[in-house]
């Protein structure tokens, strides 16, 4: 594969990914960046170089972590919110002040599981791309990359979606201290142990399953079943939209940038 066809499959790649997630964060659907990401480096890798070209045996197992990590934030979720509220069984209302400092601690721990799982996959592109144009070697991205993708990550967070925020904040279950800290405690854990075991996940749906669990916990007839099959849908039809964009966008490119 010569580096100028690798910088067009990694550009329609992102091309893919990118215009899908815009979509849904302005439709108001949580989506997975990283089931955007690998959906779109297979379009663009089977429409660039064929099916051949692709690891099947380690999609399958990014696959199957990616699609097991959501149901055990569920499970988690449902045993830590049941815990938590035999734990505080007998204390006075007041607890709901520990509780919202705990939420805030809790979500330190949910920040950095995130961020030492999400960066490393846009500093994975990064380093792909350079290493398809001779820059650096494979697998070693510069300092460079390193800075400006916590720094793009911090900022997106800062300027997230309000309706992606309303959804998994009220949309799914209305939740209040006890299921926040419950919630974010189980998506933080399962995060950072697949970081420390090297596998990509979803961040999204693990948050998103993890507050399904805990609303569970509590009264399950009051978790919004409606507005989990709609973000079910995304979550499923995810990859294929990525990758078929991603297809498109590499037809495109590879004829722009002939010659």
């Amino acid at each position: 594969i010569t580096a100028k066809t690798g910088l067009v499959i990694i550009l329609a790649a992102l091309a893919g990914a990118i215009s899908w997630n815009l979509w849904c964060t302005y439709s108001g659907f949580p989506v997975s960046a990283s089931h955007s990401l690998i959906g779109g480096l297979l379009g663009s890798v089977i429409f660039g170089r064929g099916i051949g070209f692709i690891h099947w045996n380690n999609v399958l197992v990014i696959l199957l972590v990616m699609f097991l990590t959501p149901l055990i934030g569920f499970i988690f979720g449902y045993l830590f919110t049941k815990i938590t509220y035999v734990a505080a069984r007998d204390t006075t209302p007041g607890i709901n002040g520990l509780f919202m400092f705990l939420q805030v601690a809790v979500s330190m721990l949910l920040a950095v599981s995130h961020g030492s799982n999400d960066t490393q996959k846009s500093m994975g592109i990064i380093a792909l791309m350079l290493a398809a144009s001779g820059g650096v070697s494979a697998g070693i991205p510069p300092q460079w990359a390193v800075i400006l993708c916590a720094s793009f990550m911090a900022l997106g967070i800062l300027a997230g979606g309000e309706s992606v925020i309303k959804t998994v904040g009220i949309g799914i279950y209305r939740i209040k201290q006890i299921h926040g800290f419950s919630a974010q405690l189980s998506a933080g854990g399962v995060m950072l142990a697949s970081t420390l075991m090297g596998f990509p996940v979803s961040s999204t749906h693990i948050v998103s399953t993890s507050i399904m669990g805990s609303g569970s916990a509590d009264r399950i007839k009051a978790v919004k079943w409606e507005k989990i099959s709609e973000i079910m849908i995304v979550w499923l039809v995810t990859m294929p939209v990525a990758a078929a964009v991603s297809g498109v966008a590499y037809f495109v490119l590879s004829r722009v940038l002939r010659g």
